[in-house]
């Protein structure tokens, strides 16, 4: 893995989701999938809510297209998916605040123990 190998990865991977962003947000309009402005909100028009999807597009076709080691880059991208389609789900249809977090910590505990990701110490978060 040398500097040019990188760099014409991250290019790629820039341009793929610069682009699926792009045509993302058309589809999000014509799904409904946008924001609407109301009384907490200043913007104006609908503002489509493809930021997440898009990052996700992007971060699968960097698993496609790199030939280095990823550990665990399957269950990564299970578990990714599932936030991103909830987080969906919530932008189209307001999903309640208690689903969506035990839905996102039953995901992190499903990363750590599939992973055997372990944590161990807590450091000195009250001082040492």
């Amino acid at each position: 893995m040398n500097l040019l190998t990188v760099s014409t990865d991250l290019i790629s991977i820039f341009l793929f989701t610069t682009l699926f962003l792009f045509f993302a947000r058309k589809v999000a309009k014509k799904v409904g999938l946008v924001d609407k402005p109301n009384f907490r909100k200043r913007h104006q028009g609908l503002i489509p809510l493809v930021g997440g999807i898009s990052v996700y597009a992007g971060i699968c076709f960097t698993f496609g297209i790199v030939d280095y080691y990823i550990p665990h880059a399957s269950l990564y991208l299970a578990c990714a998916g599932v936030l991103v389609f909830i987080g969906a789900l919530d932008d189209r249809f307001d999903i309640s605040v208690k689903i969506r977090a035990t839905i996102q910590a039953a995901v992190g505990i499903v990363m750590m123990v599939f992973g055997k990701l372990y944590l161990s110490s807590l450091g000195y978060i009250f001082g040492s």
